[in-house]
């Protein structure tokens, strides 16, 4: 599996409608007219790099396929989500969701990469602090999470803080890399946003983001201007959408 750098069932699904329900699986899902993210694309100078999104039968993601062989699955049974991937088709990552469709424990099984991450929340949904286990660590790691008016403004991991800021008059949507790289790398989600991410800055990285909407608000692209110790740039994302109206 790929884990990104942006760490409950939420499916990739925005809509103008802010009227949320769950199905019969308890799985958040949206009312009214939907659109699913069936397609990422990332540009950087002249690479790219194009991620297809597949869902089963319940709306939820299903299959993650980067046309270049790597491909992921996922599968349901109650309250666990199955991650595999064919480069490690041996090994199965597994996410458990608490009675709130956040996560609550993710197992990553991808040797040598070995994790049992446990996640807690105050007021039932808002995360507060991660325990990290490894056989690869002498003590368990513990990161902590900060939201100030609906949004995670740092998190703190060791001695290194990661800060974020947000577009206040812009809500979050399933493009926003919160959202997105949480459900390709967990199934899951653990936190949301109440505004669309603006900014990151942690451990000599910082990254600026900013956006292009269709008619109806969604977004269509995202640049990614990034400056580190060693080079800066942009990486340019482009989403598509099947519509169910």
């Amino acid at each position: 599996m790929k884990y990104f750098l942006i760490a409950g069932i939420s499916l990739l699904f925005i809509t103008c409608s802010k009227d949320n329900s769950t199905n019969s699986s308890g799985t958040q899902t949206l009312k009214d007219s939907t659109c699913q993210l069936v397609s990422v694309k990332w540009v950087q100078g002249t690479d790219s790099l194009i991620t297809n999104l597949s869902y089963n039968s319940n709306g939820q993601l299903a299959k993650t396929d980067e046309g270049n062989g790597n491909v992921n699955t996922f599968t349901y049974s109650g309250s666990q989500i199955f991650m595999t991937s064919n480069d490690y088709s041996n090994y199965r990552d597994t996410t458990t969701i608490n009675k709130f469709g956040y996560v609550a424990q993710l197992i990553v099984n991808s040797n040598p990469l070995i994790l049992n991450s446990s996640y807690f929340y105050t007021s039932d949904t808002v995360l507060s602090y991660v325990i990290i286990n490894s056989p690869l660590f002498s003590n368990p790691d513990t990161t902590r999470y900060i939201f100030t008016d609906g949004d995670l403004t740092s998190y703190i991991a060791g001695a290194n803080t990661y800060n974020y800021t947000y577009y206040t008059d812009k809500p979050e949507q399933s493009a926003d890399l919160s959202i997105y790289n949480q459900i390709v790398s967990q199934g899951a989600l653990s936190y949301k946003n109440k505004h669309l991410t603006k900014s990151y800055s942690g451990n000599s990285l910082s990254q600026d983001y900013t956006y292009s909407f269709d008619a109806a608000g969604k977004i269509i692209s995202m640049a990614a201007h990034y400056v580190n110790s060693q080079s800066s740039g942009t990486i340019i994302y482009y989403y598509t959408y099947t519509c169910h109206l």
